[in-house]
């Protein structure tokens, strides 16, 4: 059976970083959800391709938020709104 891809757009700007800056984020955010007890909720629910962005922890939106400079909107937006901030913060990382 195929995989499905994972279309959860934390998930897809996590993974279209560049890779040393994707892994500092990746360890800086694993560091600060597991000090605020947040980490299993990040891992196994907010991730998922299926998982509905406006039910994440507001504590953990925190720290996406800060880590990755999204915006506290970007949890409740439409596709279309979060893959146009995706860009936005992508396009900050090229040179």
């Amino acid at each position: 059976m195929p995989s499905v891809p994972n279309r959860n757009p934390l998930f897809q700007l996590l993974r279209q970083l560049p890779k040393p800056i994707g892994w500092q984020k990746r360890r800086a955010i694993k560091a600060d959800l597991v000090a605020l007890g947040k980490w299993e909720h990040y891992r196994q629910r907010v991730l998922r391709s299926e998982w509905k962005l406006g039910n994440t922890h507001i504590a953990c939106a925190a720290v996406l938020v800060r880590q990755l400079g999204i915006s506290y909107s970007f949890f409740t937006d439409s596709a279309q709104q979060q893959q146009q901030e995706v860009e936005q913060i992508l396009s900050s990382y090229q040179h």
